[in-house]
């Protein structure tokens, strides 16, 4: 059995993990993992090391599809990087070359 105290930082921590989940652009819930309250509950650095690389990629696949033409990967991953650049700790991201 779990003692009161505990439960109450269980029930704490589902609280906060439910704040992730939202509803996407295209209609389809997601775990919003941009959200402010990962990027408080992150180590220092977290943005630059894990998130910045990934939205590098993002970046670079962006211009990979545009280069080819491919309208569908175009479009996918123009959602995806407004995704990244409408999450509010992630701001200061920078894009490629910069």
């Amino acid at each position: 059995m779990v003692a009161v105290g505990r439960r109450e930082e269980v029930a704490a921590v589902v609280q906060e993990t439910t704040k992730l989940i939202c509803t996407d652009t295209d209609g389809i819930r997601i775990l919003d993992y941009l959200d402010e309250v990962v990027a408080k509950n992150s180590v220092p650095g977290h943005a630059e090391q894990q998130i910045q690389p990934a939205y590098d990629f993002v970046l670079a696949e962006q211009e990979r599809f545009i280069s080819k033409g491919t309208t569908k990967m175009i479009e996918r991953y123009a959602v995806f990087r407004s995704y990244f650049e409408s999450r509010p700790p992630l701001r200061g991201l920078h894009s490629l070359g910069h």
